[in-house]
């Protein structure tokens, strides 16, 4: 009873979590719509090999790494509209540049240009909803987030490779900048919850900590969200070998109609999502994360194998259940971990792990095709790095989150 009448006094659905929701639909489309165009561009428009397409997508992701830290400050100090409402439409300038340049440096300075505007508006945007959501809804909430970035999946790669094959590649990076207008107009109806100017969400004195006390890695790094960035940052290098590499793979195989891959990957983590905090809460968050781990392991060694498009299909389902398992329970821990007035910073440090598995595959995975001469040892690789984040969770989450759950 206690329970529903939190639930009753917190709401979930706001006016505030509506729009953020979309908010995030719309940064993460334009994030997807990019990883497809990009290494297509630069292997069919600009006739560079694989490694050249691993520098040139790693270096959008490598700068939201570097960025990062200085994103989740100003988010603590100056607010998070500071940086959401430039950063979404100087990424979607960025974006719409690139369809004018045939130079592989310009293309590297805009692809750095928009890793900088991305991590602004995306760890603005993560913080603010660290802030919207209830404390007591948290995972639930975060799940709920999440399902934009589902949608952004499902939709976004596959207008993508329609817009390109009817359009061609400046017609899609129009369609980016389109996006990013409309996600600026619903970043302006936000009204941003700052934990300093409401009596509601008055940081209590329990959870403040000294900032004169503060070492310089204190303004770059939570302490208490490394253990789910460690673990994070290894799904997501397994993950960028299919964001960055699944059509080349596809292509190398005969496998056609591959935005059909993203929407089936989309469809199951939109069915995990919501699920995945109600199971946490209620069985724990170890229960949720091993089974998803295996089968993140299991659709790798299925991809390796796949010659048909139902085998792609069926690598959607399987990775879709997995992944959508894991991503949100890390997110949502790193909620729970970190003190209230260092949320900015906690979000920073989990998407630099985020980020820094996605540059660090993007240009690994490359090299590796390249040094081995094969796509498939891409995906071997990656059901190695999944390995790698479950040795680590164990080490670091697993009896901690056995004696919360005991506590609770």
């Amino acid at each position: 009873m206690a329970q529903n009448k939190n639930a009753e006094k917190c709401p979930l659905w706001t006016r505030n979590f509506i729009f953020i929701i979309f908010l995030n639909l719309f940064v993460m489309s334009i994030y997807q719509i990019m990883n497809q165009a990009i290494p297509l561009y630069v292997k069919e428009g600009m006739t560079g090999d694989m490694s050249t397409v691993g520098y040139i997508s790693g270096a959008f992701t490598i700068s939201a790494l570097i960025m990062r830290p200085v994103m989740g400050s100003i988010a603590d100090k100056k607010g998070k509209k500071f940086l959401i409402i430039p950063g979404i439409l100087l990424l979607g300038v960025c974006c719409l540049l690139c369809g004018f340049t045939k130079s592989r440096v310009i293309l590297v300075i805009l692809r750095i240009s928009q890793g900088i505007f991305f991590s602004a508006v995306s760890t603005g945007a993560s913080a603010a909803v660290s802030d919207i959501i209830p404390k007591d809804r948290v995972m639930e909430g975060v799940g709920y987030y999440g399902l934009a970035s589902t949608m952004a999946t499902a939709v976004g790669p596959g207008i993508s490779l329609h817009v390109i094959e009817h359009g061609g590649f400046q017609a899609d990076f129009w369609l980016v900048f389109g996006a990013a207008v409309l996600g600026a107009v619903i970043a302006m109806l936000i009204s941003y919850p700052g934990y300093r100017r409401t009596s509601e969400n008055k940081i209590p004195e329990s959870e403040k900590r000294d900032s004169s006390n503060y070492s310089w890695l204190d303004h770059i790094v939570e302490k208490a969200a490394i253990p789910m960035s460690l673990v994070m940052l290894f799904a997501a290098l397994s993950q960028s070998s299919i964001s960055s590499y699944l059509k080349i793979y596809a292509n190398e195989r005969s496998i056609g109609n591959v935005g059909l891959y993203y929407t089936v990957y989309a469809i199951a983590l939109f069915i995990t999502r919501p699920t995945t905090g109600r199971l946490s809460d209620r069985f724990g968050t170890n229960k949720v994360i091993f089974p998803g781990m295996a089968m993140i392991i299991l659709a790798f060694f299925l991809l390796t194998r796949a010659d048909r498009l139902i085998d792609l299909i069926i690598v959607a389902i399987v990775y879709g259940l997995g992944y959508g398992s894991v991503q949100p329970v890390l997110n949502a821990l790193m909620v729970k971990y970190c003190p209230a007035d260092r949320r900015g910073i906690g979000n920073s440090t989990f998407h630099i792990a985020m980020d820094g598995g996605y540059g660090i595959g993007a240009v690994l995975w490359g090299i590796v095709a390249d040094l081995f001469g094969t796509t498939v040892s891409i995906y071997y690789g990656a059901a190695v790095s999944i390995g790698v984040a479950c040795i680590l969770y164990i080490f670091l989450l697993y009896k901690k989150e056995r004696k919360r759950l005991k506590e609770a």
